[in-house]
């Protein structure tokens, strides 16, 4: 008659506390072992592992680096875990337009087919953390440039490696979806805070902008000897164009998407097209043609837009890639990569060769594909989907037949000097298979995770423990940098540091005396103090824990 309407405030402990008390403390019979249900990999079951990965995740994959500092790492800005988490579920959970999800579980092929999931989510990740998190930023940027002179020219923003984004239109089948190109467009990319001073000292190329003719004729070129901008030469690209008008369709998002086509299919599946289609839409109202700008500035959803975008990006131009000449099908071969131990290197400089040129072969055959020989970061993301699926993920590798990496160019520090292959507008010449065509063959050893995983844990702005992993990078908000030219006195226990990183630079001086002390980041690879350019330190007394 009176049952309370009210969920009964923890329940299972109550019962457990009970059968404790009935069993064990006052012996009254036995218990009864429940049997383990199976497990089911299903998207809940992935979204609660990838929750017991978030320190490797944040500590590892989600780090940017300060190439001005020798490339130590700082916890990206631009990409976030949480952000990550939501547009995952969005993805792959929900799905971007017309029954299309990002790849990440598929229950009916079991742990099989969760396996599988992680080497697309890691295949993923490798790409952006080259295209974008290790730079810390959502848009574009100038790496191209005239060895030679040390010029960038103004005009990369229409296209870098030989490419004009305003006119990568879509094929003729889906020619309808392409973005229209304005000759009155006038847009700056956003800058960064981490590309600014005073955690940034070295002057920077200008940001990525687009306007008429009728307002600058001709852009010019920012000369890095001499950190000038000239607005007046007549300086072109490595397409030719010494302009910027209708030039709004630069890089944005994690993987840095690119050109009318692949923005304009974004906007149809997700964006306000979708809606004034009467279609359904993650975004209906905003409109990703006429400002793709709003990938990286709307103040609101970017954080999560950021992600989505590039999710989509890679169902759209490598889940569902399929070349019919040679009968070679993404979601085929990344199956064979999983029953064949995770050991072919093969299977990823394929992949990153179709997200890089729009095929997964050189020569192209396909409709469009990038025509430069030169690579965009092709070693490192190589080797970053090798570090996520061994170290981050823990995965089942067959390691004997991994092939030996070729050693990085004398003086590269590992990395491509010059980043020179962008990621390019493809599409399947023919909807791929659903399922692989091959039978199934023995299932890999289980992932390193528990049986029964623990309850899902929410998605919320704080990181849950450990928050830092040993050897994390470090918070931006750690760093202090000092560039006035002035002398700093570090004396007293109110001047001193404690866990933070002290950069001096400029012909600024550091003056350590007794009672002053600086202690570097616990748990990172940053310095207690950096010095540079003409700067200087002074010790008299005090202490400095870390190095210098």
């Amino acid at each position: 008659f009176f049952c309370s309407p009210h969920t009964i405030n923890f329940l299972k402990q109550r019962r457990e506390n009970f059968e404790t008390l009935v069993y064990d403390i006052f012996k009254l019979g036995s218990r009864r072992i429940q049997p383990e249900p199976p497990t089911v990999y299903n998207y809940e079951y992935a979204e609660k592992w990838l929750h017991l990965k978030r320190p490797k995740i944040e500590g590892n994959i989600l780090t940017s680096k300060h190439h001005e500092l020798g490339t130590v790492q700082y916890y990206s800005q631009a990409y976030r875990f949480v952000p990550f988490l939501s547009a995952l579920r969005k993805a792959a959970n929900y799905g971007v337009g017309d029954g299309r999800y990002f790849f990440l579980v598929d229950p009916e092929q079991g742990l099989r087919g969760f396996n599988a999931g992680l080497v697309n989510l890691a295949a993923f990740l490798a790409n952006a953390m080259a295209e974008s998190i290790d730079h810390d930023s959502c848009e574009e940027f100038h790496w191209e440039k005239d060895i030679a002179t040390g010029r960038y020219a103004i005009s990369n923003s229409c296209g870098q490696n030989a490419r004009n984004y305003g006119t990568e239109s879509c094929p003729p089948w889906q020619s309808f979806m392409t973005c229209p190109s304005s000759a009155d467009v006038t847009l700056q990319a956003s800058i960064p805070e981490t590309s600014e001073p005073p955690f940034r000292l070295v002057p920077q190329p200008p940001p990525f902008q687009c306007m008429p003719k009728s307002n600058l004729p001709s852009s010019g070129y920012w000369e890095e000897p001499t950190n000038t901008l000239n607005n007046d030469a007549n300086y072109p690209n490595s397409y030719g164009r010494t302009d910027i008008e209708g030039c709004s369709f630069w890089g944005r998002g994690v993987l840095h998407t690119r050109g009318t086509c692949n923005f304009g299919k974004f906007n149809f599946h997700v964006g306000s097209r979708a809606a004034a289609e009467n279609r359904p839409s993650l975004y209906p109202d905003l409109d990703f043609c006429s400002d793709p700008g709003l990938i990286c500035s709307d103040e609101e959803r970017t954080m999560d837009i950021r992600w989505v975008v590039g999710m989509f990006e890679w169902i759209d131009r490598v889940q569902e890639y399929y070349d019919s000449s040679v009968d070679w099908n993404y979601m085929r071969e990344l199956y064979k990569y999983v029953d064949g131990g995770m050991s072919d290197d093969s299977f990823i400089e394929k992949v990153n060769l179709i997200l890089a040129r729009g095929c997964h072969l050189y020569p192209c055959s396909t409709y469009f594909a990038v025509k430069s020989d030169r690579f965009l970061y092709s070693m490192e993301k190589k080797m970053n989907f090798r570090n996520i699926l061994k170290l981050i993920f823990e995965l089942p590798l067959n390691e004997n037949s991994l092939s030996t990496p070729p050693a990085p160019p004398p003086g590269s520090g590992g990395n491509v000097a010059q980043p020179n292959e962008p990621v390019v507008n493809m599409s399947p010449t023919k909807p791929p298979t659903a399922r692989p065509t091959t039978s199934q063959v023995q299932t890999p050893s289980p992932v390193k995770s528990a049986t029964n995983p623990p309850t899902i844990l929410p998605v919320t702005a704080e990181p849950t423990t450990p928050r830092v992993p040993t050897g994390s990078p470090i918070e931006v908000s750690d760093v202090t940098q000092w560039n006035d030219g002035e002398t700093h006195v570090v004396n007293s226990k109110e001047t001193s540091f404690l866990d933070e990183s002290i950069v001096v630079t400029r012909n600024t001086t550091l003056l350590l005396e007794d009672g002053g002390y600086i202690e570097a980041p616990l748990n990172t690879n940053w310095p207690a103090v950096r010095l540079s350019i003409g700067s200087i330190l002074v010790g008299t007394g005090g202490g400095i824990n870390g190095r210098f």
